[in-house]
Order: C-alpha cells, then sequence, then structure tokens
C-alpha cells in the first residue's frame, strides 16, 4: 500500500467531512495552504463538497504553488496572506494532539487555544454544535491522527482482498 497516498487522502477527506460541516453554503472562495502531496487531494476531495468560484494556493515555494495551481485550476497566490484573506473555516481533527505543545502540536495555538475547540467527530456524532450563524468564523485544523490512518489502510487491504487485486508478501522477522 502507498502510505502517502493513503494519508493524503484520509486528510484530504477528513477535510471535506469539515467543510461540509462548518462551512457556510454560500463558501465559493477555497485556499490551500501548501503545495505538497495534499494540495491536490485536498483540492479534489473539497470540491466534492462545495462548489468553488475561486481557489487559491500559497506556499514557500512559489514555483511548486504555482505547478499545483496549474494541475488544479487555480490561481497562485504570492502569500499565505492573500490566500486566506477573507477566510471564514476552522475546525479541529482530535483535541489533544492539536493542543499539545510544540513541537506535537500545533504551533498557531502556542500562545494558547481558543476559547472554544470541537472535535469534527464530535460534530458527527451531533454532541457539539458546529457553525450556528453564518457571521461566525470556525477553524480546522488537522493535526494528523495515525489511527486514522491505519483505518483508512484497514479499508483499503479489505477492498484489495474483496476484489482480489495486489499481492501480498510475507515479510520474514529479523532476528
Amino acid at each position: 500500500m502507498d502510505g502517502t497516498y493513503i494519508t493524503a487522502t484520509r486528510t484530504a477527506a477528513g477535510a471535506a467531512l469539515a467543510t461540509r460541516l462548518l462551512a457556510r453554503e454560500d463558501a465559493r472562495v477555497l485556499a490551500i495552504l501548501g503545495a505538497g502531496v495534499q494540495a491536490r487531494t485536498h483540492a479534489a476531495a473539497l470540491r466534492r463538497v462545495r462548489e468553488f468560484d475561486e481557489i487559491r494556493v500559497a506556499s514557500r515555494d512559489r514555483t511548486r504553488a504555482e505547478a499545483v495551481a496549474r494541475d488544479i485550476g487555480a490561481t497562485a497566490a504570492p502569500s499565505f496572506e492573500e490566500a486566506v484573506r477573507g477566510a471564514d473555516v476552522v475546525a479541529v481533527e482530535y483535541r489533544e494532539s492539536t493542543l499539545a505543545p510544540p513541537p506535537a502540536g500545533a504551533p498557531e495555538f502556542r500562545d494558547g487555544a481558543p476559547s472554544e475547540v470541537v472535535e469534527l467527530g464530535e460534530l458527527v456524532a451531533g454532541t457539539k454544535p458546529g457553525r450556528t450563524s453564518p457571521e461566525q468564523i470556525s477553524l480546522y485544523k488537522s493535526v494528523g491522527v495515525a489511527v486514522q490512518d491505519a483505518a483508512a489502510a484497514a479499508l483499503v487491504l479489505a477492498a484489495a482482498r474483496e476484489r482480489s487485486v495486489g499481492r501480498e508478501i510475507e515479510l520474514e522477522e529479523s532476528g
């Protein structure tokens, strides 16, 4: 299995779910920060839950931002600030890892977490509210949760076995 692809796809699916649950219905501008492996999977997943009129890509590497923007039909923004200007969506994938002190947690919260933090699972379960008015600003911070990658890999393996595709190999234990 390609762990990089599974992680990128799972992370993008989480962001798409957060977007579906938190973004205003009239959200039309998407900013993608970073031009790495996950930029393309995020664009594809997020387009499945919202119809964007404009997609902006920003990266520390302008050349990579331009390449991703070209590949996904977006515009390369000259800076992160210009890409997110007017952004209004943020939530948290998993509270404990987000609020852990750096380097494990989100460095954006180094000086203190927002007053109200809701996990994506709490939104799905309906135990906590997400956006309750169009004026609210929501933040989704994806930090990566290993158990989600393991669950995604298990689903890929089950699907491969069901379709009789791929090849399983035994690894010998070295000792």
